[in-house]
Formats: structure tokens, C-alpha cells, sequence
């Protein structure tokens, strides 16, 4: 790559070893300031199984979390950096409307989704990200819900960019980010949040007759986990497994 003026286009689609120095310093540099201040800030703290990277690890991992503010993404980006791990969050095209943050997100490994649509073109680079051994960011829930208590209608597609690229799903639960930005209220709060990976899954953790059922009952069951650890971390009495999009008492294996 060139070493300055690459469009975000050139980034979305390039490795991000291959990334030119210019953008690896800006995405440390910001990484350390920020991991500092929101360490302080937030006293935020993770725990659970995301494995540091290995050498020569050929397949990346579907990371899906629940979401609640602008720091979630922020906050999976550095766990999984300070492992050796190399994860590319999906966006929301809208941030494209600003040539600054367009910028931005492209050299910090971002790759900009369009919703409500199949948009072929970022499910490719995600499927070659992983293919590479880069982590895929997701949110299912498609937006921020800032109610603790809420459930988003859950957006698909995250299993069957695990099944194209043969990676496995592990799901996050962020727990006290809604606190940051409440409603109404400009400057971010003071708030203590908490993030929890549970155990991968695949394809062959699901049951299902084809394809598409079980790619359907990994992204249920995949959620369902997000939202019982979620729980675990406010100390509430975990979800049933089935109840996510009202699909009843169905159990993963």
C-alpha cells in the first residue's frame, strides 16, 4: 500500500498488517490514550475466554455483543489488541456522510455495513478479514438500546458470514455501558462497566436439517448467551436459552 493517500476504500479491503505506518501509529497511539482514560473513567474489566492470538492462526472469530453506547466497539477493540488480535467492527454506513470519521474508521479497521439490506459488498470483506485470521466485530442489534431491560429485535446475518469463512461465533456481554450516555445528557458519565466472552460456537453446536436452520439456531442460541451472561453480570436469574425473538423453549445443545 501507499504509505499516504489511501482512500478508505483501499483500507477496507487490505489487510491490516499491510496497513502503512502512518495508520498502525495512529491506531496505537489512539488505542494507549484511550485505554488509559477510559480505564480510569470507566474502571471497566473483562474476563472470559478470548485467546490471546497464536502464530499462524489462519481463521479469525465472529465477535457478536450486545450494544449500548459508542464505547462498545471502542472497548473490544483494545481487549482484543492487547491479546494480538486484530478485530474489524461493522458499521453503520451513515457515519460515511462525515469524510472525517470515514477516514477514521478505515484506519482503525472498520468496515462500514449497510442496514436493512444484503450488502454484498461488506459481507465479502468481512468473510476475507477472517479468511486472513482477523476478528469480525457484529452488533446484532442493529442500534444502540440505551434500556437495560430491553429487547432489540435481532438483525441476522452474523452465522452465515461464520459459516462462508469457517469461523467460529463468541459471543460478548457488555454490561453498565448504557450508563455513559444516558439520554438527554451531552458529556459521557462516570460509570463502572463490565465485559464477559463466553465459550466459541459453530455450526456444530446447533442442531437443524439444513444449512440455513442452523445458521438460524447458532445465531439464536449465540444471543441467547450474550444476554444470560449479561445477566450473570448484574446478577439477575439468566434468560431461558429459547427466549430470544419469541422462539419459545427450544434449548441449544
Amino acid at each position: 500500500m501507499k504509505m499516504f493517500g489511501n482512500t478508505p476504500d483501499d483500507l477496507f479491503d487490505a489487510p491490516m498488517r499491510e496497513f502503512p505506518w502512518p495508520a498502525k501509529a495512529l491506531y496505537w497511539v489512539c488505542l494507549v490514550i484511550v485505554s488509559a482514560f477510559t480505564k480510569l473513567y470507566w474502571h471497566w474489566t473483562c474476563d472470559g475466554n478470548l485467546p490471546y492470538a497464536k502464530p499462524g492462526e489462519q481463521t479469525g472469530k465472529v465477535i457478536i455483543a450486545n450494544h449500548a453506547s459508542m464505547f462498545d466497539p471502542v472497548v473490544l477493540i483494545m481487549i482484543s489488541a492487547f491479546r494480538g488480535r486484530r478485530l474489524r467492527p461493522l458499521y453503520k454506513s451513515e457515519f460515511e456522510s462525515s469524510s472525517f470519521v470515514n477516514w477514521f474508521f478505515s484506519r482503525v479497521g472498520a468496515i462500514p455495513l449497510k442496514r436493512g439490506s444484503a450488502d454484498t459488498k461488506a459481507i465479502r470483506r468481512a468473510v476475507k478479514s477472517l479468511q486472513r485470521g482477523e476478528d469480525v466485530c457484529v452488533f446484532p442489534e442493529g442500534t444502540r438500546i440505551r434500556d437495560p431491560h430491553a429487547r432489540a429485535e435481532i438483525h441476522g446475518g452474523f452465522a452465515l458470514i461464520a459459516q462462508m469463512a469457517k469461523a467460529d461465533v463468541v459471543p460478548v456481554a457488555i454490561e453498565g455501558s448504557h450508563r455513559i450516555s444516558p439520554r438527554g445528557k451531552g458529556f459521557p458519565h462516570p460509570a463502572r462497566v463490565r465485559i464477559r466472552y463466553g465459550e466459541a460456537l459453530s455450526l456444530d453446536d446447533v442442531a437443524g436439517a439444513s444449512r440455513r436452520e442452523r445458521c438460524d439456531e447458532l445465531e439464536r442460541v449465540a444471543m441467547a448467551r450474550v444476554y444470560a451472561m449479561r445477566a450473570e453480570l448484574r446478577g439477575e436469574e439468566p434468560i431461558d436459552a429459547g427466549d430470544v425473538n419469541g422462539e419459545g423453549d427450544k434449548a441449544a445443545r
